[in-house]
């Protein structure tokens, strides 16, 4: 009897501990988005203010304006990993790569303890600083893009959260220990531009220019 008791626990600490070694669950407990200093977020009962669709928390997500002038589009994402097996406060977080010109990103405690991700999202700053380096805790990411269109631009930026890692560029990652799965956080900002049109006092200089270069060529003919 002893023996069964031993190898039931033995059978059991196994399972326990195998358990973690692939990621069972990606939950997103809670988002926020920060677009032209308008914000949207989760627990109000916002509707996420992007395209797209998330699975499990994971998928791909975009947002387009073609608004002349200045933006600011910050969105934050505070996920968890095997949670109902592993805790939510033994994760880490880490950084890949270099942000583009006009990116700005953020790790961090969520808010709940320590961190200042939120306040930062709500405030429309990003601090470029992972705030739980080294430290197991409660993770959460953002990114952000700031950036200008003219008139006749438009903008799109994409959101990718996966469990594989980007093959280039840069990104976010956020893992957890014991199980050792990951979420990954990509963004891309891409600017198509009509050409410029003149505005109306630069197509009438325009039309007199047009005008007198077709006089000047009509007198050459005919001196010809």
């Amino acid at each position: 009897m002893k023996k069964m008791k031993i190898l039931f626990f033995g059978l059991i600490c196994f399972i326990f501990s195998t358990s973690g070694a692939s990621a069972l669950q990606f939950e997103l407990v809670d988002w926020a988005f920060n677009i032209d200093g308008t914000m949207s977020e989760k627990y109000l009962g916002d509707a996420m203010p992007v395209t797209g669709e998330l699975t499990d928390g994971l998928g791909t997500l975009s947002w387009t304006t073609d608004e002349a002038g200045d933006h600011s589009f910050l969105a934050w994402f505070d996920h968890q990993i095997d949670a109902d097996i592993n805790t939510f406060f033994n994760e880490y977080g880490g950084v890949s790569g270099s942000p583009e010109t006009g990116q700005s990103w953020e790790i961090d405690e969520p808010g709940y303890v320590f961190g200042d991700i939120y306040d930062n999202v709500l405030a429309g700053a990003l601090d470029n600083n992972n705030g739980v380096s080294g430290i197991l805790d409660d993770v959460s990411m953002a990114m952000g893009w700031d950036f200008s269109l003219d008139a006749g631009q438009k903008a799109v930026i994409g959101l990718t959260l996966s469990h594989i890692a980007p093959e280039t560029g840069f990104y976010l990652f956020h893992t957890d220990k014991h199980s050792k799965a990951s979420i990954y956080l990509s963004s891309t900002l891409t600017v198509n531009g009509a050409p410029a049109v003149p505005e109306p006092g630069t197509m009438v200089l325009l039309c007199i220019g047009l005008a007198g270069m077709v006089g000047i060529r009509k007198k050459i003919m005919v001196k010809n």
